[in-house]
């Protein structure tokens, strides 16, 4: 039941930040255009995966000592000590790497190359942000972790429209982005005052901490270069204004996986506490969530062009079909992070590495091929066969750890949608109850 109305809590945070990042990319893509989104994307893109590669599993860290404080005081100045670390050292290795990463990544794409040295010295905010309202969400801080989704997207927004007002569009891209970070930042600082003030700096949490985000940073690393890899890989091969078109319809296409990626979540949370029917939870949580992801892929590839073009006009026409390609990449990366996340909650992010490290292998043989060979559709083309080959991987990992068959894992059956109507219905009822009883 708590994991129900924890997830339908998120869920109306992520679905108003959802609203506000759609309306976000479609005045970005008209301010821009697809050339300077291309290169704005990639740019941003960087620095994003930068913060996840170099934070040294400070995220992941950072929720499993939330969810597993003991005593009245949660280790909060241990999380913040260890993110600050690993944040600057994050910008040193950043800053000496600009020559390496401008030759691999960006090539002769210069006006990416200045983009990305304009972001760069933020990255500090962005990793620190992130680990503080990963910390949150740890101790099940769900109201205020839900706010952290949206308030960073409408400064964002806020600053965006300022500057297009002004005529100001990529300015306004960038300090649009900078307004972001900042406020991701500030406001999960101030969210974890009470907790930073109280108690002391204990050691032994420090190394907890620190221990598991070095344990965990493999995963890190290879779940976020997964979901970039193509873009980053791809780059090179393709021309600025082809790339705007992948950036957006990349971007589009991971908005539908803010269900899946809350679930997981709250997976990780559960997979990690003792009791009868964590198994069960996690597995219907798992087979619902693969349906919900089906249907909607379903329905916005069946409907959704007229709106598409609509929206963003001609010049992004062609970004349709690779959104629709992508559509099975959201499907299987969906799923797949259900079950890294349960992987991981279980204490065993060994097994997620492995099926992680066959879907960014598999992008890395395939993405330049697919570019080079059919530009950016045959990127994202790359990107499904990688994304199955991943999810194959994982739920047979899941049902060798669990003593499950790939069906249990995957395959919906007739007690979940009894099993989910049933809470469904004790959600609605409790208020009414509540409110009698008051009486």
């Amino acid at each position: 039941m708590r994991f129900l109305s924890s997830l339908l809590s998120l869920l109306s945070w992520r679905v108003i930040a959802a609203g506000v990042t759609v309306t976000e990319r479609l005045l970005l893509a008209a301010m821009l255009g697809p050339s300077r989104l291309g290169t704005f994307g990639i740019a941003s893109g960087t620095i994003a995966i930068l913060s996840r590669w170099l934070s040294f599993g400070a995220t992941p860290a950072a929720q499993y000592a939330g969810g597993r404080q003991t005593g009245s005081t949660p280790p909060a100045r241990a999380v913040l000590l260890y993110g600050t670390l690993v944040a600057f050292a994050a910008l040193a290795i950043c800053w000496l790497a600009t020559p390496l990463i401008a030759g691999m990544v960006f090539g002769d794409k210069s006006e990416a190359l200045e983009i990305f040295v304009f972001l760069r010295p933020w990255l500090p905010v962005l990793i620190v942000g992130m680990t503080l309202s990963l910390f949150l969400l740890g101790q099940g801080r769900i109201k205020i972790y839900g706010a952290l989704q949206v308030l960073p997207e409408l400064g964002f927004l806020a600053v965006l429209v300022t500057f297009w007002l002004l005529g100001r569009d990529l300015e306004g891209a960038l300090w649009g982005q900078v307004t972001a970070w900042a406020v991701l930042g500030v406001v999960a600082l101030a969210a974890n005052r009470s907790a930073l003030t109280g108690g002391r700096l204990s050691r032994r949490s420090l190394t907890e901490v620190s221990s598991y985000g070095v344990r965990a940073w493999p995963l890190v690393f290879l779940q976020f270069g997964i979901a970039r890899v193509a873009l980053l890989v791809g780059a090179r091969f393709v021309g600025s204004e082809a790339l705007g078109h992948y950036v957006l319809a990349s971007g589009l296409a991971d908005a539908l996986t803010l269900f899946p990626g809350l679930v997981g979540q709250l997976v990780f949370n559960a997979a990690g506490r003792p009791g009868p029917g964590v198994r069960e939870l996690a597995f219907r949580a798992i087979r619902l969530s693969t349906v919900a992801l089906l249907l909607g892929a379903t329905v916005v590839a069946l409907v959704g062009k007229p709106l598409f073009v609509l929206a963003f006009g001609q010049p992004y026409a062609p970004a349709w079909l690779v959104l629709v390609v992508l559509l099975g990449t959201t499907v299987c990366r969906g799923t797949f992070t259900l079950l890294i996340a349960l992987l991981s909650g279980r204490g065993r992010p060994g097994l997620s590495n492995v099926a992680q490290m066959v879907e960014l292998t598999t992008l890395l043989v395939l993405v330049p091929i697919g570019a080079i060979r059919f530009g950016v559709v045959g990127m994202a083309g790359a990107a499904v066969v990688a994304s199955v080959a991943g999810l194959v991987t994982a739920a047979l990992l899941v049902g060798r750890l669990e003593g499950a068959r790939v069906t249990e894992v995957l395959l919906v059956r007739s007690e979940d949608w009894t099993v989910l109507r049933r809470r469904l219905d004790e959600l609605v009822r409790r208020p009414k109850l509540e409110a009698r009883n008051a009486d």
